[in-house]
């Protein structure tokens, strides 16, 4: 090996120890579990025709004169009274999009575990049916009787439209990525583990 062989030897070596060294740093630095969403997920309900907006003193959806115009909006409202003792923020997961006038299923765009183990949608998202999510939340889901009567808000003749799809990443070697489906005992997970990313 001549000198510029050796030198470049000597660089790469550094620089691998480098990435290393910031790859542990970075690991113990983040929380214990990341759940990221991507940004064109999406869960389709019902459709509804007036305006909405959250009511913090009827806990309910309603129109700016008060009322409920819609059945869909109806069994929104009806959920929320029934399960709202489960979690202060549980209207959150109900987006009434303006754009589509439908009833979606609201997500975050990430979720940071332990540290918002008591958010909502990671209660939600901790569902993990027949165990095939491969991290855990840390956390609780909710009872099986909520996610069957949430199933049955977005259902349309037994199937929920979706496209949930993300990734899982943390204080673990590699990453998953994965997809989710509401069904009515829960959240069912289809993961693929992947190792660390190439340098």
């Amino acid at each position: 090996m001549n000198l510029e062989e050796g030198q470049k030897a000597v660089a790469i070596e550094i620089t691998k120890n480098e990435y290393i060294y910031f790859r542990i740093r970075r690991r113990n630095e983040m929380a214990k579990l990341i759940v990221k969403f991507s940004n064109d997920c999406y869960v389709n309900g019902p459709e509804f025709s007036s305006s909405y907006s959250f009511s913090e003193e009827t806990n309910s959806f309603l129109t700016d004169t008060g009322a409920v115009d819609d059945e869909s909006i109806i069994m929104v409202n009806n959920f929320i009274q029934k399960h709202k003792s489960l979690h202060k923020d549980i209207h959150k997961i109900f987006n009434l999009s303006e754009d589509y006038k439908v009833v979606m299923l609201e997500y975050p765009l990430e979720l940071h575990l332990p540290e918002q183990s008591d958010d909502v949608f990671a209660k939600v998202f901790a569902s993990n049916l027949d165990d095939k999510r491969g991290p855990g939340f840390g956390c609780e889901p909710f009872s099986d009787g909520f996610y069957k009567e949430l199933f049955n808000v977005f259902q349309v003749e037994g199937d929920v439209d979706s496209d949930i799809r993300g990734s899982l990443c943390g204080n673990f070697e590699g990453y998953y990525e994965f997809e989710a489906l509401l069904r009515p005992e829960g959240v069912l997970w289809d993961t693929i583990h992947y190792e660390e990313e190439d340098f």
